[in-house]
């Protein structure tokens, strides 16, 4: 009743109960009651809300229909008849040839035909007589009463510049209903086991993994949405034959047959506001996990988005924010969206929208914008989803004016050279609606933060004494920990110097304007050179009395004028000069960095600048919240629900706030008050249980008490509760040790797993999830049993896995299943207490079969992931860390170690030992994590390809010559991994799905090569590996070299039969002989590339 009245306010409705024959009379009658009840209940709170009534016929009673008797069929076609007779159309004479328009179309229906373009459409109902706003109106008709489906403007001359859905009439609605179906189906196996298995494919199945998690639609995957053309065939006979839900799902319907009718579909996709394209895939937020996180927090600074206006709704469809979240992508470069929260990027503008719970049980919709313009454009798709919408009436409740952000930021250390630039620039820049601010380097303004966080790109005017002082240093530091610069090289730069030797440590491209950026007096002091040399070279040609004789030879004061004019004529040259060279070089990589600017307050620093204390959240205003109360919350509350700070009265999203990237702090430190307690990294932790599923590992180190001289242990449990727990005999953990190992991880959870006893016992009060291993033996243990009733009572998900290895009678699981009620039966557990098990749908335990244990990994994964509400992510196995540093950071960090040794001569290997090492050994963290909180340490952009044989320095010099331009967060593994649990032993399948999905996730690796003939890197199996992970997973492939190496290879390529030693060295290339340290590896490699 509310759906209808939020989409078709006023709506009658006639309510009907069949098969009447099935129950008692009187529990006919009190089923009818409570329906009535709930009606009348439901219809009061629609009135509050929404001020209408949806007619509800005979108030609320039901019509009872007996199918098969026929009873009470005549009375409800009697209501019906009696409800069209008061409808004021009833009996109106329709046009004849509204009537064979109609009968057009069911025939087409009949025919296959499923949809008309509406040009073709007009044509038809023309040749029938059907024109102008009889044409009009009787579409209109036609789709009102469900005949064809038309979306588009009817009373509009021209609606060709709305796209291809509202430029179409539909026939088939089962089709478009076909269509929806393919997109919002929940059960995406099929696909995961055809790409895994039938057919291997790591590239579409990471596509398949990719749209589970993150909701991101790949273009490659539409064939495969809906039964059948060609190139999906397989698939479909795969899934058929496979899955009773798809054959129950689809019969032998083809859906699409050709690439018409993909494109067709993906457009009604489009029009109805589910799918919105970002380059090769489709973002599709409808269909993200609830509580899927993958939004930034940074862009939900105060202080970065000062525009504000806060819409206030009774009720909100669970559709209403993620069409929002379709319409606003589609206008915008770059989003980032949850099920409760979005990002929009736009030209250096960042807008963020928030739904959730506000007072008196009012739903609201906050709307937070760093500009008017992109808070208007939002607005505006607000209001075109709140008109889809008739039934809802929203409200505006707070609206707040800000203050504009500057695209670009000029800087100078002098007004004469900022004054060169800035009328061109503003010129250019004000035609495309961007703004810019000017600064010289002594303004005091400049150096505040409030003033640098309204800046996305900053343009420095590079003269003579730019950046001389100390002061300026330090600023010029400053300025580049936070944003992009490009440097523009001035006229009066002394040519011997560079931009690095102005700004340390900054590797971008300085652009050289020195022709272009002459001031006024330079200018003319060069025409009045020009003219006096003119001048004496006339003079000393004609003798030293020509001046006496001859007219011709200037004057002192008509040489300055006529310098004035030149100089004029000059400076207009230049300035169109320097215009056009701004719109070619300056301008395109000013957008560049703009379009790639992301909202970055600094926010880990920020939050916990007054200490790190992991046991709470800062509210971006400095409020805190304690992270403990948070979590009761989220258990407690749905997934919207939020908390409001009390010194900025923001409401938090508070899963958002939760998403922090997560530790936790020693209890034993909290309770002693220490200033900076340890702490435990949920992933370490994860990591640390499925290596330990065999050894019964239950303890943690704290680092900070063991220094202070304190009991160091801590249980697990009393730092991460266990999400999974598995009862079982200790000859069945034994024997699927590796089994469990693998759910833990691909499922991205705490899994606990041991036999009965004290922890067991706690574990099971803390978990959400038991895995039972049942067999012979699990029911001969009594203390196994009594913990199973402890669960059963608890109300807990079980999956139970039936181990049939004991089971001497038929290997039939359902007959296994039911005997095992019989062996049961004990004083401390009755049978009956056993039998709540039924409801639960056992997994065969078969280890016999060879592709046994992968299936049960990947149905186990999913039935916990259901559960645990995370999304499945099948053949993913614990996550590589995906800390890097910056590159710049990278640099300071060398110069650091230069300073206190050479370092000249060691290799990549020999520096993890020298310096790495030592100084993450008390924390046994990767450099990155120890760092976490430098301004250096982000999520990597780049993974880096290298050899830890080369000199380490050369790595870095090649690294930083190929980013000459920019400043990437690089992925180093001697920095961004643990040098401290090198001897953990991690299966070839963890590298073969962790390490390909980290480098997907990167998209981009770049390989260092010491040599262009003979390349180390070429000659080391994982060097192989990452060259095949990149291909895999379609990221972009470049290679680095050091100047040196890069100057000969450009020296080689100019010699005489260059092509033909590239084409020898190109075919001595052979990967198979690459070596690595463990044979294993090399063979695992191998055997993955080959397949």
């Amino acid at each position: 009743l509310e759906a209808l009245q939020m989409r078709a306010p006023g709506s009658h409705v006639m309510l009907v109960v069949t098969h009447i024959d099935a129950v008692e009379a009187a529990a006919l009658d009190e089923q009818c009651w409570c329906v009535k009840d709930a009606v009348r209940r439901s219809l009061d709170d629609i009135r509050q809300w929404s001020g209408d009534d949806i007619m509800v016929h005979a108030a609320g009673e039901s019509q009872r229909v007996n199918c098969l008797m026929g009873h009470g069929v005549s009375q409800l076609r009697a209501s019906v008849i009696n409800f069209s007779l008061s409808m004021p159309f009833f009996k109106e004479a329709l046009p004849l040839p509204w009537v064979q328009l109609r009968s057009d179309v069911e025939q087409r229906i009949r025919a296959g035909q499923r949809f008309m373009g509406f040009e073709e459409w007009s044509k038809l109902a023309k040749s029938m007589e059907l024109q102008g706003q009889l044409f009009r109106i009787c579409t209109s008709f036609l789709h009102e009463t469900g005949v064809v489906r038309c979306f588009g403007t009817l009373f509009n001359a021209d609606s060709s510049h709305l796209g291809a859905f509202y430029n179409t009439v539909f026939f088939d609605v089962r089709w478009m209903i076909d269509v929806l179906k393919g997109l919002v189906r929940h059960d995406r196996h099929a696909l995961q086991d055809f790409f895994s298995g039938v057919k291997m494919n790591k590239t579409m199945l990471r596509r398949v993994n990719r749209l589970n998690a993150t909701a991101r639609l790949h273009k490659d995957l539409l064939p495969f949405l809906w039964p059948s053309v060609a190139s999906s065939s397989e698939f479909w006979d795969s899934a058929r034959a496979g899955s009773e839900q798809e054959r129950s799902l689809w019969s032998e319907r083809k859906v699409v047959t050709c690439e018409a009718d993909i494109e067709k579909a993906v457009e009604l996709l489009k029009g109805f506001d589910l799918v919105v394209q970002q380059r090769d895939e489709f973002l599709v937020p409808a269909i993200l996990p609830p509580s899927k996180v993958q939004v930034s927090a940074d862009a939900f600074s105060g202080s970065l988005c000062t525009w504000k206006v806060t819409f206030s709704y009774p009720k909100l469809p669970s559709s209403f924010f993620q069409r929002i979240v379709v319409r606003v992508a589609g206008r915008v470069t770059t989003v980032e969206f949850s099920s409760s929260a979005a990002v929009f990027y736009l030209l250096g503008n960042v807008c963020t929208i928030l739904v959730g719970a506000g007072e008196g049980g009012q739903h609201r919709l906050d709307v937070s914008s760093s500009g008017k313009e992109m808070l208007a454009m939002v607005k505006e798709e607000v209001g075109h989803v709140q008109a889809f919408f008739p039934g809802i009436r929203g409200r505006v409740v707070a609206e707040v004016e800000g203050k504009e952000p500057w695209q670009f930021c000029l800087i100078a250390s002098d007004e004469q050279s900022r004054d060169l630039l800035k009328a061109q620039l503003k010129e250019l820049l004000s035609s495309r609606g961007l703004r810019m601010t000017e600064h010289l380097l002594t303004d005091k303004e400049l150096s505040t933060d409030e003033e640098l966080q309204q800046i996305r790109v900053v343009i420095a005017a590079v003269s003579d004494g730019f950046g001389s002082s100390r002061a300026d240093q330090d600023l010029l530091s400053k300025i580049h920990s936070r944003k992009a610069i490009i440097p523009v090289l001035m006229n009066s730069l002394a040519l011997e110097l560079s931009w690095k030797d102005v700004v340390a440590n900054d590797a971008s491209r300085p652009l050289n304007m020195r022709d272009h950026t002459k001031t006024w007096d330079t200018i003319l002091a060069e025409s009045q050179k020009r003219l006096e040399d003119e001048k004496l070279a006339m003079i000393h040609a004609r003798g030293c009395f020509a001046k006496c004789f001859r007219p011709d030879v200037l004057s002192d004061s008509e040489i300055e004028e006529q310098a004035k004019k030149a100089t004029e004529v000059t400076w207009q040259k230049q300035r169109e000069h320097l215009k056009g060279a701004m719109e070619v070089s300056l301008l395109p990589r000013a957008m560049q960095l703009l379009d790639n600017w992301r909202a970055d307050v600094n926010s880990l620093s920020a939050i916990l600048s007054d200490g790190f204390d992991p046991s709470r959240i800062n509210c971006k205003c400095g409020h805190v919240f304690k992270r403990t109360e948070l979590a009761n919350t989220a258990a407690s509350a749905p997934a919207t629900a939020t908390v409001t700070c009390q010194q900025c009265s923001h409401a938090h999203i508070v899963l958002e706030l939760l998403a922090i990237p997560e530790v936790r702090p020693c209890p034993v430190c909290i309770s002693k008050n220490q200033a900076s307690p340890g702490v435990f990294s949920l992933s370490e932790c994860k990591l640390q249980f499925a290596e330990g599923i065999q050894r019964f590992q239950t303890t943690l180190e704290c680092k900070v008490c063991l220094k202070n001289g304190r009991q160091s242990k801590r249980h697990q449990f009393d730092v991460f509760p266990p999400d999974v727990v598995v009862l079982a005999t200790e000859r069945a953990l034994q024997e699927t040790h590796n089994i469990l190992r693998k759910v833990g991880t691909e499922s991205d959870t705490v899994l606990w797993a041991g036999t009965s006893g004290h922890d067991n016992a706690l574990a099971l009060q803390r978990c959400s999830v038991v895995i039972l291993i049942l067999s012979v033996d699990f029911m001969s243990d009594e203390g196994l049993k009594r913990e199973l009733e402890t669960v059963l009572a608890s109300g807990k998900l079980v999956i139970p896995l039936v181990d049939l290895s004991t089971w001497t009678g038929p290997r039939d699981q359902q007959h296994y299943w039911k005997t095992l009620t019989r062996v049961a039966g004990s004083p401390q557990m009755p049978i009956t207490t056993f039998q709540k098990l039924e409801r639960f749908k056992p997994v065969l335990l078969d280890l016999s079969n060879d592709g046994g244990p992968d299936s049960m990994v990947q149905q186990l994964s999913a039935l916990v992931s259901s559960r645990i509400h995370r999304a499945v992510n099948v053949r993913v196995f614990s996550q590589l860390p995906m800390r890097g540093i910056r590159l710049s950071g990278l640099i300071t960090l060398v110069r650091k170690w230069c300073h206190h040794h050479d370092i000249q001569s060691l290799t990549t290997a020999e520096v993890m030992l020298r310096f790495v090492k030592p100084e993450t050994e008390r924390s046994r963290l990767s450099w990155c994590d120890q760092e976490e909180f430098s301004e250096s340490v982000h999520t990597a952009e780049w993974f880096v390809s290298h050899a830890w044989k080369y000199k380490f320095l050369d790595v870095v010099s090649a690294i930083q010559t190929h980013f000459v331009r920019s400043d990437p967060v690089i992925w180093l593994d001697i920095l961004s991994v643990s040098q401290h649990e090198r001897n953990v032993e991690r299966p070839y399948e963890w590298w073969n799905s962790a390490f390909l999905n980290a480098v997907g996730q990167m998209g981009r690796v770049v390989m260092v090569l010491d040599s262009w003939e003979e390349p180390t890197a070429l000659t080391r199996a994982w060097c192989i590996f990452e060259v095949f992970a990149c291909e895999t997973t379609c990221s972009e492939f470049h290679v680095a070299m050091t100047d040196d190496v890069s100057r000969r290879f450009v020296e080689d390529m100019k010699l005489e039969g260059s092509v033909a030693k590239m084409n020898r060295v190109m075919n001595s290339l052979k990967c198979e002989g690459a070596d690595a340290q463990e044979r294993q590896d090399r063979d695992n490699i191998f055997e993955n590339i080959r397949r």
